[in-house]
């Protein structure tokens, strides 16, 4: 019986299939993983025909990105410890659980789009004139944001897991100013600034317009979560060659590291007494399927110094038409339920000021 290191010893107390590589090449696999035929031995690269590259260029922190076994693509949680990277698959009974979250989301969001509808219409600055009830009102409208927020992400948690082919055509730096503008307008009212760059010459792509949004929403939102009190937050649009970055990064306490190491698999811990920023744990998971579903990457790692970064690619794929992508307002309205999309997203980290 050979030695176990503590990496392969701590992988064989997981429930979801995982395994080890070093050199290359799968060094250990835990039961889970041997019941679904991996072998030890195997070149790692045989796994990874669409993200090689992506693994190379890893140096350090958590890494989601696809593996496929016997012509099964399934999403994996990379991390390095020394000389040896783990890999943790996606749990195969985690389909279920986020079919479950995703009916009782369905089930929440018409409910709470009536009574937000019914607050706009019947109680207003016309109807309301004391200062204090407005008040009042502006807390119960961000609560009510923060509500649908959990509920828009429980139902969309299952349907956009595999890869979406409702395409647009449209212009990727153009989204992402238009996401980082709203932003900075928004986080401005509460001292939370934002610094962003992308590429001056329009970047042509098909993406899937409301995911791509709304990962990004919820990448500035973390930032915002987590950042060591009133952050610089730094965004950055960069292509290199079939491939688009995003990132989102800002300071970020040596205590708060561990927040981080699970954060692609989050919803499948179990409730107890915590930090309260972590929510469901469905905005991470939302963020790498948007990577995985445009054939791409998620990255959460340390650029330097105090610093976290949340980054994900797309790979860029050519028009198929002339058709560019319009009335992006009128779309995301109606795929929020009326609401302000970014009011939702950002609900955790905005004060009530924004909603009044």
């Amino acid at each position: 019986m050979k030695k176990l290191g503590k990496s392969e010893a701590l992988l064989d107390l997981i429930n979801r299939p995982g395994f080890t590589v070093m050199h290359g090449r799968i060094s250990h696999i835990n039961q889970a993983a041997g019941a679904i035929h991996i072998q030890e031995g195997t070149p790692v690269e045989s796994l990874l025909p669409n993200d090689m590259q992506a693994y190379k260029d890893f140096t350090g922190g958590c890494l989601y990105l696809s593996v496929r076994v016997y012509d099964v693509d399934c999403g994996a949680s990379v991390t390095r410890n020394g000389k040896t990277d783990i890999f943790i698959l996606d749990d195969p009974t985690g389909g279920d659980q986020l079919t479950a979250l995703a009916l009782a989301g369905n089930q929440l969001k018409t409910p709470l789009s009536s009574i937000t509808a019914l607050l706009d219409t019947h109680f207003t600055d016309k109807t309301i004139h004391d200062p204090d009830m407005l008040r009042h009102l502006s807390q119960i409208r961000k609560n009510l944001s923060r509500l649908y927020r959990s509920a828009l992400a429980m139902s969309d948690c299952c349907s956009w897991t595999a890869k979406c082919a409702d395409r647009d055509t449209g212009d990727l730096c153009a989204v992402f100013k238009e996401v980082m503008e709203k932003c900075t307008t928004l986080l401005s009212k509460d001292g939370i600034f934002i610094q962003y760059s992308y590429p001056r010459e329009a970047v042509i792509t098909q993406f899937h317009y409301e995911m791509l949004y709304r990962a990004m929403l919820n990448m500035v939102s973390n930032a915002a979560k987590y950042s060591v009190l009133k952050p610089m937050i730094d965004a950055e649009l960069t292509v290199t060659g079939d491939r688009a970055r995003i990132s989102v990064q800002s300071p970020c306490s040596d205590e708060e590291q561990h927040l981080f190491y699970n954060a692609f698999s989050n919803y499948l811990r179990k409730p107890s007494l915590e930090d309260s920023r972590l929510g469901i744990g469905l905005g991470m998971t939302y963020i790498r399927n948007a990577a995985i579903s445009h054939n791409g990457t998620a990255l959460i790692d340390r650029p330097g110094g105090d610093k976290i970064r949340v980054s994900i690619t797309l790979k860029l794929e050519p028009p198929t038409s002339s058709t560019v992508l319009r009335n992006h307002i009128g779309r995301l309205s109606n795929y929020a339920g009326g609401m302000d999309l970014a009011l939702i997203e950002l609900s955790d980290v905005l004060s009530a000021q924004n909603y009044h």
